[in-house]
């Protein structure tokens, strides 16, 4: 699990498997919002 570079907010990372990830942040009150649950080949074709 790590901070995604990239990103504007603090957004986290973490591995499903070698394919998969999720990403997340907490809000203002420590609550996880769960953003995303994909594949990497999913954000390699991103422009």
């Amino acid at each position: 699990m790590h901070l995604v570079k990239e990103a504007k907010e603090r957004v986290w990372e973490a591995y499903v498997d070698l394919k998969n990830r999720v990403t997340f942040h907490y809000d203002a009150d420590g609550v996880l919002i769960m953003r995303n649950n994909c594949n990497h080949d999913i954000i390699d074709q991103s422009p």
